[in-house]
């Protein structure tokens, strides 16, 4: 083969593009992380009589929520680190916000009291289905046999 016929060669990527599961799920994060950022935006002044140390940790803990949605879109190898201790961080922190920490004032307004029960359980379930996705997801799994 001439080296003018290989330089006009096309690289295309063989694989069709995906607009299942997970887009839908990878859109729900950045939904649910939008929703809950103006949400707790909105409840900080409300906060203020209980304090405002938990409303900035509900706070930080959306950007968490946002920095996960970025890694799981991104989907490359340090970002599926920072997903998984993301997600750890996460499920740690809803463990110990239910179970431990408590406050009347807050409950209401707040992503990890009563395991995001004013968010519908979203934080939670998002949790899980994220710890599904990066198990299910690895771009590693199918390289074993090539």
């Amino acid at each position: 083969m001439p080296a003018s016929t290989s330089a006009h060669t096309s690289h295309r990527d063989p694989r069709t593009p995906s607009w299942g599961v997970g887009r839908i799920f990878m859109a729900g994060l950045v939904v649910f992380s939008v929703v809950a950022l103006f949400h707790e935006f909105s409840t900080l002044p409300a906060a203020g009589s209980a304090g405002y140390g938990l409303a900035m940790l509900s706070l930080a803990n959306v950007a968490h929520w946002i920095v996960l949605s970025i890694a799981v879109i991104h989907n490359g190898r340090r970002m599926r680190l920072l997903a998984w201790a993301l997600s750890g961080i996460e499920a740690l922190l809803l463990v110990l916000f239910a179970l431990v920490f408590s406050s009347p004032n807050l409950e209401r307004a707040q992503l990890l009291f009563s395991w995001g029960q004013e968010y519908l359980y979203f934080p939670a379930i998002l949790t899980v289905l994220t710890v599904i996705w990066l198990l299910v997801s690895s771009p590693l799994r199918g390289a074993s046999g090539n």
